[in-house]
């Protein structure tokens, strides 16, 4: 169930098959303005983070998350939106008092992230959410629910 909250994150900032037609509107118009061709190395590692050593990936995450709306010009995330995507994902398998739980907790943890450049601040956000609801969720389900 979570696992799917986790692929729609990586889903509305990334792609995991080398095939030119899974990226969405925004995603190539991205890849085009930044020159990037098709860059087959935009991928989530097995584990679910993303490399954050990668200044081109850095580049296009950036460019991806301003253009959804998840990271403002100026570089600072957009929590509110990252809140809604939790929420409303985890409402189709858990209660409205555990999905804002997960959300608040995750974010709670991740706000305060700010690295050297917008990009490398959208990764480090996106691999400390992606830690943080998976643990967040358990810690919910072992405290509410078992």
């Amino acid at each position: 169930m979570f696992n799917q909250l986790i692929l729609l994150i990586c889903s509305m900032v990334c792609t995991s098959l080398a095939d030119d037609s899974i990226f969405d509107a925004i995603e190539n118009e991205c890849i085009d303005k930044l020159g990037l061709g098709f860059y087959e190395n935009l991928i989530v590692l097995e584990s679910g983070y993303l490399k954050e050593d990668d200044e081109d990936m850095r580049a296009f995450f950036a460019c991806v998350w301003k253009e959804k709306g998840f990271q403002r010009e100026n570089g600072s995330v957009n929590f509110n939106s990252i809140y809604e995507i939790i929420v409303s994902e985890r409402k189709s398998g858990s209660s409205e008092f555990g999905s804002a739980y997960v959300a608040i907790q995750a974010i709670a943890n991740c706000e305060d992230i700010e690295e050297e450049n917008h990009g490398h601040t959208v990764i480090m956000v996106y691999n400390c959410l992606n830690e943080k609801v998976l643990e967040y969720n358990e810690k919910f389900r072992n405290k509410f629910i078992r």
